[in-house]
């Protein structure tokens, strides 16, 4: 059965995202399914459009208390499709005020979470950790210094790399570009980047405009390109067509960066972009003044640019806020493209962000990782199934010792009685003995072999020569038993978990109990070393299960 997986991102960053690793997981899984809130780029990619982010994402705490209608009939209709077609797994991308409570109501479903993306908790609402450790399976952060972050919050947590690396394309070739816009090659070229929402766009670029004014007069021969992020009103833009030798550009960001020789770049995804295309840069940002004074104190850094946090330290100039105006921008950008020893240590600044990335295939990394948590979701499923059958049949249950390894999967799950345990040499010299068990299958809960199946095991004995194999379970004739079986040659499929060993689940006065497996067996039953507790104490069923999940988290 196909892997269905529901998917949330509410901006055009995310979409490209989504849309990078919508692509990645038909490669890897291509009967996969995908739908949710995304954009252009997720329904290119095969994704099956539930709702459009377009007209919910916005910046700023009051700006957003417009959107709460739309984002409350949007979380309701995902839900509801949830209900209705139940995902493997929600996977949320950034967009951490509508997809922490969507995740909430998801996770109720029994659905696993996989963050990608992670919210900036280590900039502002801290407390957001707490929720995210409720709900997630996994985190997947694409900043390196994010992963240690989660790990200290006890969350699981896996670094995969930005995924700009692959995205970046060089895009239309400059001098084509150059030629096409009719601007000249040997005069500098200034890209301004006003953001992708609408009321991002409509608060930066008239004082990035007037910057750029001011640039114009004190660099002769100056040009400007503007970066259009699609799905923006016209009249946006007008007050840059009042700019001479300025051209507004759509959908060729990349191309415009590689370039330019300076950026003027609202904060956020766009400061990566120009780092990737080595692009000095002037960020800067504004909110309204009200959520401004509100967030303010909830922020935790004194510095917002992601290229400076990439780096560590102040790579390039940040105006934000009451210093971003006309003028102060203009120094920055006029530095920097008069003063070329300035520009070379920017440029070192940029190349150390570059380092520290994670190196393509980001998008690949994620896909496997999701699809890794969906697989050991799935087995685990299986698996408290099974045990829950097992305790009614009285049976022993064979489960890896290491909990971790399920993540491989079961291809086919039986409960039977052993009829036959036969020993036999596996090599002319005599050095090695395997046993072959003969198992009356009563039923099949994954896969089906047919009504007798057998498999081998390492170790076992033939007359008074033993070989042990530590972990390898033991068997007898006429137990009831469920077996795990795991990848096989044509004719006899091998035990899942070989050398893990079993673990038997039995009914007791307080409930149902898992009892540790004997690590390796000896001969006399006072005379037994155990894996874990040399006493084998029972385990109450519900714990076990806790473990289970705790140890279907970790990372390897």
């Amino acid at each position: 059965m196909g892997v269905r997986l529901l998917l949330s991102c509410g901006e055009p960053s995310g979409d490209v995202y989504a849309g990078a690793l919508a692509r990645e997981l038909r490669t890897l899984s291509p009967d996969i399914s995908l739908a949710g809130l995304g954009g252009p780029q997720f329904e290119a990619a095969g994704g099956r459009l539930i709702e459009d982010y377009r007209g919910l994402a916005v910046t700023g705490l009051t700006e957003a208390l417009t959107k709460i209608p739309k984002s409350l009939a949007t979380l309701h209709r995902l839900v509801a499709h949830a209900r209705r077609e139940p995902p493997d797994a929600l996977v949320v991308i950034d967009f951490p005020d509508f997809n922490l409570p969507l995740a909430r109501r998801i996770r109720t479903l029994g659905v696993p979470v996989i963050y990608y993306v992670a919210p900036q908790v280590w900039a502002w609402r801290a407390h957001r950790l707490k929720t995210i450790r409720q709900v997630a399976a996994r985190v997947l952060p694409i900043f390196p210094f994010e992963e240690q972050i989660y790990r200290e919050a006890n969350i699981p947590v896996e670094f995969v790399g930005h995924p700009l690396i692959d995205l970046a394309q060089p895009g239309e070739p400059t001098d084509a570009l150059l030629r096409r816009l009719r601007f000249d090659s040997a005069a500098p070229i200034i890209a301004v980047l006003p953001g992708s929402r609408p009321n991002e766009v409509a608060r930066i670029l008239p004082d990035l405009v007037r910057a750029s004014e001011i640039i114009r007069r004190r660099v002769p021969g100056a040009q400007f390109m503007v970066a259009r992020a699609p799905n923006l009103d016209d009249a946006l833009f007008g007050v840059a067509q009042q700019l001479p030798l300025c051209a507004v550009v759509e959908g060729a960001t990349d191309a415009i960066l590689r370039a330019a020789d300076v950026a003027l770049t609202a904060s956020g995804t766009a400061t990566v972009q120009a780092a990737l295309h080595d692009t000095p840069m002037v960020i800067v940002y504004r909110l309204s003044p009200l959520t401004y004074r509100l967030g303010r104190p909830l922020v935790k850094l004194d510095t917002f640019g992601m290229v400076n946090l990439i780096a560590g330290e102040r790579v390039v100039p940040e105006l934000i806020q009451r210093a971003f105006t006309p003028a102060a921008v203009a120094d920055e950008a006029v530095s920097m493209l008069t003063d070329h020893d300035r520009s070379a240590r920017v440029k070192q600044g940029l190349a150390r962000v570059r380092e520290r990335l994670g190196g393509p295939g980001a998008s690949r990394r994620a896909a496997q990782a999701i699809l890794k948590v969906v697989s050991t979701m799935r087995t685990l499923t299986v698996l408290l199934v099974v045990m829950a059958a097992a305790v009614r049949a009285g049976a022993t249950v064979l489960l890896p010792a290491d909990l971790g390894d399920l993540s491989r999967g079961a291809y086919a799950i039986a409960r039977g009685s052993i009829e036959e345990v036969e020993t036999r040499w596996t090599s002319a010299d005599h050095r090695s003995i395997e046993t072959i068990v003969t198992l009356r299958a009563d039923a099949w809960l994954k896969g089906d072999l047919g009504s007798t199946v057998r498999f081998r095991v390492p170790g076992g004995r033939l007359g008074r020569y033993r070989s042990l194999v530590v972990g390898a379970p033991t068997f007898d004739a006429g137990q009831r038993v469920v077996v795990f079986l795991g990848a096989a040659p044509p004719v006899i499929p091998f035990v899942l978990g070989l050398s893990q060993g079993v673990f038997r689940v039995a009914a007791s006065a307080a409930g149902p109990v898992v009892t540790p497996p004997a690590i390796m067996p000896v001969a006399g039953a006072a005379r037994t070393v155990t894996r874990g507790d040399p006493s084998r104490r029972p385990i109450a069923l519900a714990d076990f299960e806790r473990r289970v999940r705790a140890l279907a988290q970790e990372s390897k």
